[in-house]
């Protein structure tokens, strides 16, 4: 008798395409629940992929008057999470008839038992509709068979499982950061590692000079720090000149408050006479003038000096990088006595070896290692290459600068170093998945392949080049085959709790 055979069909999944299949599977144990499912050695398996939604099911192979039990795990693609609520219909159609069943709330999450049982024999049409949130999904297992009897159902074997295969449960998947994907092809050009200085942007940085001369004095009510965060506004030391027989600025002050007052006050007079006609308009406009003047020059001694001498204000939004300037210390209008820098953007400095320097005419985008040892895009943090240099500076070790402008985030620290790969473009295209889907032993690399969403193979593979976030795979693996990409430690260790038993009965 043949074989059974599932149709193969196409979907689009992670900017990727690829074939997913349904095929026979080996039976597993899953100790949740006390629902006795009929899978075992004869168990056939669907595993099935739209753009949002994983499906996994397996049921023993359908016959004429049997009702055969078909157990559904629905996952969201979106998180690897179990689908929660969704109403869903399975439907086996055969010579035109057909057998269907709804359920409207899962059993637990993510888990469906449907039941079916044909009266007619044949090849059959199996799908699955999901319904939720107003929309419909269709999972489509395409040709199945239905026996006329159990004897022909034993002709029926299930595709052979390793026996070195890795069983990890949807259930055990569900509760810990795990995801599965296709193998990419994309153009990943030469890497170039470097190290990069972590600096405020220029535009977000700001240097605060004393106005005046004087004696620097910080408030004891409120210490000046490196690293303190300030507000625009904020006021951080004075400068006091009172007393210093060149730079008192009290006398300027006085002289302005008083010269504010008097035109003030003469205006006042003058638009009152005026009123009566007994001042002309002239007056009045020069009187204006006078006190216009008057006002401005009072105004900004006002708000950036006292009468003992310069209130230092922040002028923006950050953190104070620099304080140039001791308490005590006596300092001459122009000089430099804070610097403070913004919040916003962040400028990563970096110096490229002369030998790159072509390779930078096609600099593309970089990745920055974190401090957990993985690497993330520019991307993530609104980055941009801002610029290459065209020579090699002397100051820099005679490295070509490359400056990239990154949001300010906290896995950055001004004036530290990190890793960055710089990313050339190219037009190779290669095979290529995450680096998180790398495992390592004793300088041996391999990759998790998924038999089924519950079945993992141990695979090694040859890598290629790597731009931190993925790398190419140059052997090992085809296109087609999905693998882990989170969580690949962890199936890994459940693989030391005992090879897969292929005959362990399936319990929820």
């Amino acid at each position: 008798m043949k074989r059974l055979f599932i149709l193969i069909f196409s979907i689009t999944i992670y900017g990727c395409s690829h074939t997913a299949d349904s095929s026979a599977g080996a039976a597993h144990q899953h100790d949740e629940s006390s629902h006795e499912a009929e899978a075992g050695d004869d168990a056939q398996t669907f595993t099935i992929y739209t753009s949002t939604c994983e499906l996994f099911a397996e049921a023993k192979p359908f016959v004429v008057g049997t009702t055969t039990t078909v157990l559904s795990h629905f996952t969201n693609l979106a998180d690897f999470k179990p689908l929660t609520s969704a109403a869903i219909t399975i439907k086996l159609t055969v010579n035109g008839k057909e057998y269907s069943q709804t359920i409207a709330i899962p059993e637990k999450n993510g888990i469906y038992h449907f039941t079916v049982t044909p009266d007619l024999s044949g090849q059959g049409q199996l799908v699955w509709i999901v319904e939720r949130d107003g929309k419909s999904e269709l999972f489509d297992a395409g040709l199945v068979r239905v026996f006329a009897n159990e004897h022909e159902a034993e002709a029926f074997h299930a595709e052979h499982i390793p026996a070195d295969a890795i069983r990890f449960t949807k259930e055990q998947s569900w509760q810990v950061d795990f995801s599965t994907e296709w193998p990419c092809m994309e153009a990943i050009g030469e890497v170039i590692k470097t190290t990069a200085r972590v600096e405020p942007a220029p535009t977000d940085e700001m240097i605060i000079s004393a106005k005046t001369g004087g004696i620097v004095s910080f408030y004891s009510s409120k210490p000046l720090v490196l690293g303190q965060h300030v507000e625009r506004g904020d006021k951080l030391l004075e400068i006091v000149s009172s007393g210093l027989a060149n730079e008192d600025l009290s006398v300027r002050y006085a002289e302005a408050k008083s010269n504010f007052e008097r035109a003030k006050s003469n205006y006042e007079r003058i638009l009152e006479l005026s009123k009566s006609k007994v001042a002309s308009e002239k007056e009045l406009g020069i009187a204006l003038n006078e006190y216009q003047n008057a006002s401005s020059t009072y105004t900004n001694l006002k708000e950036n000096f006292s009468a003992s001498g310069q209130n230092v204000s922040s002028p923006i939004d950050g953190y104070v990088q620099d304080i140039s300037v001791q308490n005590g210390e006596y300092v001459e209008a122009g000089q430099p006595v804070l610097t403070v820098f913004g919040s916003r953007f962040y400028v990563l400095n970096a110096g490229v070896q002369q030998k790159y320097f072509k390779s930078l005419e096609g600099l593309k985008t970089a990745t920055v290692k974190q401090a957990n040892g993985s690497y993330v895009g520019i991307d993530k943090f609104n980055g941009r290459i801002m610029s290459v240099g065209n020579s090699a500076l002397a100051g820099n070790g005679y490295l070509i600068p490359v400056i990239i402008q990154v949001d300010a985030t906290d896995g950055l620290v001004v004036g530290s170093f990190v890793e960055l790969n710089l990313i050339a473009k190219s037009d190779s295209m290669l095979l290529t998945v995450p680096t998180l889907a790398i495992l390592e032993e004793q300088g041996n690399y391999y990759v998790l392949v998924q038999l089924n969403p519950e079945t993992f193979e141990k695979r090694q593979v040859q890598l290629g080049v790597s731009d931190g976030l993925r790398v190419e795979i140059r052997s090992g693996l085809l296109s087609t085959e999905r693998v882990v990409t989170r969580g690949a430690v962890l199936v890994k260790l459940a693989q030391v709790s005992g090879k897969l038993d292929a005959h362990a009965g399936h319990v929820h």
